[in-house]
């Protein structure tokens, strides 16, 4: 997962990078490899997405939380009710952050969040004064297209 999240977010400044991340064969077997290929031809600067973006829009998208301190807990195994480690939460947490990660770097979803950006920017600014994170907004987005 730590290795989809790093190639994507380089892959979205630098898609000719992608033969360099052909070489690495443990890579090119995980489930991740097939859903990124697609930035090796995307050249659209708009959004380029870092890694604390990439990491809150997934947490924020599956945890329903903000703070990625709280992501770190949870991947931890902490119980924030009981406040006591619990391994069921470490599997529980890691397979919502790779579902999160998995939506994230979804062609379709990213290509359809770009022109809806683009499009709704000026009817959402006045509704989002606050947030000056556009990771925020694709949060919004995937909630609103109903991805769980």
């Amino acid at each position: 997962m730590r290795k989809a999240v790093d190639y994507f977010c380089h892959l979205a400044v630098k898609p000719e990078f992608y033969e360099n991340l052909k070489k690495d064969t443990e890579f090119q077997q995980s489930i991740f490899a097939d859903k990124i290929k697609w930035l090796a031809k995307d050249y659209d600067d708009i959004y380029d997405p870092g890694y604390s973006d990439m990491l809150r829009v997934s947490f924020m998208h599956q945890f329903r939380r903000g703070k990625l301190a709280d992501l770190v807990s949870l991947l931890s195994g902490r119980d924030f009710e009981t406040k006591e480690f619990r391994e069921d939460i470490v599997s529980d947490s890691y397979q919502k952050l790779e579902h999160g990660i998995l939506n994230f770097i979804n062609e379709y979803n990213f290509a359809q969040f770009i022109p809806g950006h683009q499009r709704s920017w000026l009817y959402f600014q006045q509704a989002f004064e606050f947030c000056d994170d556009i990771g925020f907004c694709l949060y919004a987005l995937l909630n609103f297209i109903g991805y769980p």
